[in-house]
């Protein structure tokens, strides 16, 4: 469900949807193991139709989502099982308060949404990678801080030698064989740049950023000629 389909709702549809009559039954669905997937992508939709913490019809199905997601889900690699996962947090996201006071602030919705230490597949770590990009490329320069927080956190989560964000995706993905992670990290940095002064800054002082840029070999595919240039 588009985030935008939600301000073209009238007040009644938007208290239907988020009725307990509509949403239990949903929410009972995540305990379906073929209709889980489905169900978490609806009921996270559903969480960020009214961001408040005053109606127990919108903040219940929140609040499951997240237990879900720590609890039943965990740190999964399946490739269908994290898709879901990094779906319904990106979707959440939508929220700037909920992505900076909640999910930033859990190392295991953290680690649920982007921990990639296990992961074998390519084009899985390359949509968790475009999934930061869209969740970066949402928010304004006056939430910056909120941004370089979630990109910091990124290598944190994912090497233990404190390297710094723009260097782990510079040593691990930016020269990567496969044209997809490749175009991912471009997206992520292109993304943080765009946050303004404090994103330009955290990549501009880090010398690995530069490598792939100015040394690196030429793109061959259209996709990632375009992704580097937008860069």
């Amino acid at each position: 469900f588009p985030q935008h389909f939600a301000t073209n709702f009238q007040p009644n549809t938007i208290a239907w949807l988020t009725s307990s009559a509509f949403v239990n039954p949903i929410l009972d669905m995540l305990e379906d193991p073929l209709l889980a997937g489905a169900a978490l992508q609806c009921a996270s939709w559903i969480a960020t139709l009214e961001d408040t913490d005053d109606r127990s019809s919108v903040s219940i199905p929140r609040q499951r989502v997240l237990h879900y997601i720590r609890h039943d889900m965990g740190v999964t690699t399946s490739e269908s099982d994290r898709l879901a996962v990094v779906h319904a947090l990106v979707q959440l996201s939508s929220i700037t308060r909920l992505l900076d006071q909640v999910i930033l602030s859990d190392e295991l919705l953290r680690s649920c949404w982007w921990d990639m230490r296990r992961l074998s597949s390519p084009k899985l770590q390359a949509a968790i990678l475009s999934s930061i990009s869209q969740v970066l490329s949402r928010l304004s320069p006056s939430d910056a801080a909120i941004g370089i927080r979630l990109y910091t956190y990124l290598a944190m989560d994912n090497d233990e030698s404190g390297t710094s964000t723009t260097d782990w995706l510079a040593r691990k993905y930016s020269s990567s064989p496969m044209p997809e992670l490749r175009i991912a990290t471009y997206a992520v940095w292109t993304a943080v740049a765009r946050l303004g002064s404090p994103g330009v800054t955290v990549l501009s002082t880090s010398a690995e950023f530069w490598n792939p840029l100015l040394e690196g070999p030429r793109e061959t595919t259209t996709d990632a000629r375009i992704a580097k240039y937008e860069l």
